[in-house]
């Protein structure tokens, strides 16, 4: 045994899970990357993250990011789960000293889980009102509950608007209108029953899909068959307002080549990162473990990270149709209430509602964007809980309960988001979930580059594919990657403060526990760790640092990498331990492999 176990750290040995399950296809770990690209919180960040500029300024950017640190950091975090084939808490057995990121994580995912119901909850709101028969932003029905003046709808009094004449948009208004303010122990609060019905409906349809679906094989053909369908039903929404006045010049704006656009997105890069590894943290490490063990995972990320690029593109090209439509429709005079999510959310039922079949089209555009966050929340409930069966194995035996158990207090807590002061509180949850994920993704690089070293990263990855890992990519990850996450610390911090400062917003039970947990939990895994191993503080420092259990779970493919590292002459980066005196090069590896 060429490996230091769990027992010689004082802790339990990691016992795989040989029935956790693959994927059905290889290619359904590209389809549950791809569906990361569809998160539509980052659209909430139209001054952040949303493209706003034309393919000349966009795709370089974004082709830049993809390669200096977007595609390196997939690749580090698909090593880590596809090697080891275990979840974001077990797989940190490489390093069991910063094991405590994982713990920290799995809170994290959760309070990340609790507050995304948002983005599907309104979609399905806005679904299940499109089957009335009049919908009630409709010209049509929209008298039946306020006498405003309503964006594409003639005034009551029939009078031009002229001047500085500006409408509401009906859609977006008929959501303020659905709360109502009730005092609770003292408190006024505002709040909607109809999204509390809507968020309970949700949770029972993500309860009833982990329960029909109950291996890996079946969550990875649901994923890939809602990929398929949100993918065709967004084509045909490009396609069906190209046809609308104003669009010709939208396509013209973002094919023209600009200078000023390409720097402008330059100046956006690092955000472009933050979209790519999905709304919680790692949950790639998580997907990458239910790969084969000789997936090109070089391959996949490079695939994942492109189409992401395209989902992005398309859904911000559909946005910006959705806004033409009603600016070339009222020359521009609406009030632009100060919406979170935007156009895809609110206003968008108002456009909806102006075409032809508009009950048609309102019931299959909100149907694209429910079965999206539906899908996001089931691979991000799916990262959860597998992770959690692998680092507790006593848990494996009720898998099925559990999961309900898990459900249950996240719809409860959910229903907080069902509030006024809950939805406007979204956002800065998501910026400082950007922090937090920053901070990680940071600890992370340090753990795999620096201190299980370059060199056996690079080894390990070559046994894994039989493809190199460049070393150019290495440190690119040692330097590059960690700048942009800094600068991404630096500049979410001063949005939040500014956030603060000017929209009044009160801070709340997941601002302090997203912001304060990793901070201070991380440390205080470290100290704990330290303190319950043996020897002098340099000694319980190095032995903490060295990989535990650290193989893959398949008998033979063990074996093999034990003859792998024996013909190594590989120290620890942080200790003299050396495994042989043969010198590790690319034959040996091939030759044992």
């Amino acid at each position: 045994m060429i490996y230091e176990s769990s027992y010689e750290s004082g802790g339990s040995p990691f016992l795989p899970d040989l029935k956790r399950g693959y994927w059905s296809k290889a290619s359904d770990f590209l389809y549950a990357g791809l569906s990361i690209g569809f998160r539509l919180d980052v659209f909430a960040l139209t001054w952040v993250a949303r493209v706003e500029t034309g393919v000349s300024g966009f795709l370089p950017a974004y082709l830049i990011s993809l390669a200096s640190y977007v595609v390196p950091l997939l690749v580090v975090k698909s090593f880590l789960g596809q090697f080891s084939s275990s979840g974001f808490i077990s797989a940190l057995r490489l390093c069991p000293l910063f094991k405590g990121i994982g713990y920290v994580s799995l809170f994290l995912n959760v309070c990340v889980l609790v507050y995304y119901s948002v983005f599907a909850m309104i979609p399905l709101f806005y679904l299940l009102t499109s089957f009335k028969p009049t919908l009630p932003w409709s010209c049509e029905g929209i008298r039946k509950w306020t006498q405003e003046d309503v964006l594409l709808c003639p005034s009551v009094d029939d009078d031009p608007c002229e001047g500085g004449c500006y409408k509401s948009v009906a859609s977006s208004l008929y959501f303020y209108n659905l709360f109502g303010k009730y005092s609770f122990l003292g408190l006024n609060i505002h709040m909607s029953w109809h999204l509390v019905l809507t968020l309970l409906l949700l949770w029972i349809i993500i309860a009833v899909i982990f329960y029909k679906l109950t291996s890996t094989e079946k969550i990875g053909q649901f994923v890939r068959y809602s990929v398929q369908i949100i993918l065709s039903v967004l084509l045909i929404f490009i396609v069906r307002y190209s046809f609308l006045p104003g669009t010709v010049e939208h396509y013209k704006r973002i094919i023209q080549p600009n200078w000023d656009d390409f720097f402008s997105e330059m100046g956006k890069l690092p955000a472009y990162g933050l979209a790519a590894f999905g709304p919680g943290w790692g949950l790639f490490i998580t997907l990458s473990s239910f790969n084969k063990f000789r997936t090109n995972i070089t391959r996949s990320s490079w695939i994942i990270g492109i189409g992401q690029m395209f989902v992005i593109f398309g859904l911000d090209m559909l946005e910006k149709f959705i806004n033409l439509h009603l600016k070339s429709s009222t020359e521009d005079r609406y009030f632009r209430q100060q919406t979170q999510f935007g156009t895809f959310f609110l206003t968008s039922g108002s456009s909806l509602a102006a075409l032809g079949w508009p009950n048609f089209w309102s019931i299959l555009f909100y149907s694209m964007l429910v079965l999206a966050a539906v899908v996001l929340m089931v691979i991000q409930l799916q990262s959860i809980l597998t992770s959690i069966f692998d680092e507790f194995v006593f848990l494996r035996e009720q898998k099925l309960r559990f999961t309900l158990y898990v459900i249950a207090p996240m719809a409860i807590l959910s229903l907080y988001f069902s509030s006024l002061s809950g939805y406007e509180s979204s956002v800065n949850l998501m910026l400082e979930t950007f922090i937090s994920q920053s901070l990680v993704n940071l600890l992370l690089i340090l753990l795999v580059t620096w201190i299980y070293g370059r060199e056996r990263f690079q080894r390990d990855i070559f046994f894994m594919t039989n493809q190199r890992f460049d070393t150019l990519d290495v440190y690119v990850l040692r330097f590059f990657a960690p700048l942009c996450m800094l600068v991404v610390l630096v500049v979410v911090s001063f949005i939040i403060l500014f956030n603060y400062a000017f929209s009044g917003h009160s801070t709340n039970f997941f601002d302090v526990f997203i912001k304060l947990l990793p901070w201070f939990s991380i440390p205080g895994f470290i100290i704990y760790t330290l303190y319950r191993s043996q020897g002098t503080l340099k000694e319980r420092f190095l032995k903490c640092c060295r990989p535990n259990d650290w193989y893959p779970i398949e008998a033979e493919e063990r074996v093999r990498y034990e003859e792998t590292v024996n013909s190594s002459n590989m120290s620890h980066p942080l200790t003299d331990l050396k495994w042989d005196d043969e010198v590790f090069d690319d034959e040996n590896i091939v030759e044992n492999a």
